[in-house]
């Protein structure tokens, strides 16, 4: 099969595998016992909403960390990294869009509208989520 490893990392895993905690219970198969999984995603600020359609996984502080410590592994780290959150994504995402609709006008409705969307989504990170990075031992 395969060699279990000292490290492994999740950038921004959404819910790509799930919620937070089964997404923890994934990656802790690819962790040694005592080894470490550094997950850097966002949680919702104190106070703001989770209804802007796909975000419906994320919670508040205690909670993604409940989550993310449910199989018993050891919060070790929690690193504050809102500078990285969304910021500038939508206009860079926007910028890209308008190139590629002049360069193809047949498509340029969809693409931008998707860069509105985008921009809305980051918008919302921005305003409503902090990223951080959280470094957990699997626990035994």
């Amino acid at each position: 099969m395969f060699e279990p490893c000292d490290v492994a990392i999740s950038a921004a895993p959404g819910d790509v595998l799930g919620p937070p905690d089964q997404t923890v219970s994934i990656i802790r198969k690819f962790v040694k016992p005592g080894g470490y999984m550094i997950i850097s995603d966002s949680f919702i600020k104190e106070g703001g909403p989770s209804d802007f359609p796909e975000f419906e996984l994320y919670a508040g502080r205690a909670a993604m960390i409940a989550r993310l410590t449910a199989c018993g592994h050891i919060l070790i780290r929690e690193i504050f990294t809102a500078a990285i959150c969304g910021r500038n994504k939508g206009d860079k995402i926007a910028a890209c869009a308008e190139v590629i609709a002049v360069r193809q006008p047949e498509i340029a409705t969809e693409v931008l509208s998707y860069a509105e969307q985008q921009a809305a989504e980051y918008g919302f990170m921005d305003e409503n989520f902090t990223c951080a990075v959280w470094v957990l031992t699997r626990s035994r």
